[in-house]
């Protein structure tokens, strides 16, 4: 059970270049800024399916994440017959995991030592929520052309990090197709896979997300069913049940 629910929080609660060629890394990326940051976007709730396949396990569930600007993250997961079986909520402050089966915490400091020891998701909260509103994460000056295809599709590289970042962006589209991660030794750590783009009012947004995690041999897939942008919620929090057993990576 345990390890259901660390797979379904490597949501955080969402492969090869083919035919390219390769540019010198210090020709500067020319990427609209709303692929870094969209402001317009608000609030965001998203409504999915998540599909986990591991090694030692397959299953289904519902999810249902809530994202208020870039300050918090909550998401609730849904099993079986609609059973609300866990809880994820983060701030810029502190990110805590509910197993509401088990009654357990898991708290910390959102950094990515701890989501990486929680949930073998190797981002920082910053990071994640970027990835979630399909942005990418870090400052434009950092990623440099690193490759194209015969399509619209160019490749970027951010060497400025311990582990290399590559994001794969549709330029004729303004859709960002890949967000890859590889250690210094070239080996691949983590890749978020973006397709399906449709309209949502007047957003360009992926109905597909896979996160394919390499070490582990695994993968998440994201099935979105309904994204709203910019209605209803204004803030978002949790309370910690006092009856609870915490954990705390700090």
């Amino acid at each position: 059970m345990k390890t259901i629910f660390k797979t379904i929080l490597l949501m955080g609660i969402i492969l090869g270049l083919g035919s390219c060629s390769i540019f010198s890394p210090k020709e500067k990326p020319k990427i609209p800024k709303t692929i870094f940051s969209n402001d317009k976007i608000e609030n965001l709730e998203i409504k999915a399916e998540l599909d986990i396949d591991m090694p030692d396990m397959s299953n289904s569930v519902n999810s249902t994440i809530q994202l208020v600007k870039k300050d918090s993250l909550l998401m609730d997961i849904f099993g079986p017959f609609s059973i609300h079986v866990a809880k994820l909520f983060s701030s810029e402050e502190e990110f805590i995991f509910y197993n509401i089966f088990q009654n357990e915490l898991i708290s910390g400091k959102p950094n990515k030592e701890n989501f990486l020891r929680a949930t073998n998701l190797n981002l920082s909260f910053d990071e994640l929520i970027h990835l979630i509103r399909n942005e990418v994460p870090g400052n434009s000056e950092d990623y440099n052309l690193f490759s194209t295809d015969d399509k619209s599709n160019k490749t970027y590289l951010n060497s400025s990090q311990d582990d290399d970042i590559y994001i794969t962006y549709d330029d004729k589209y303004n859709k960002l197709i890949k967000y890859e991660q590889k250690s210094k030794e070239n080996e691949k750590l983590l890749s978020i896979n973006y397709s399906n783009y449709n309209p949502i009012n007047n957003f360009l947004m992926p109905s597909t997300i896979e996160i394919v995690f390499e070490k582990l041999g695994g993968s998440l897939k994201i099935l979105v069913e309904e994204y709203k942008i910019n209605e209803g919620f204004g803030t978002i929090s949790f309370t910690k049940p006092k009856s609870a057993k915490e954990i705390k990576l700090d």
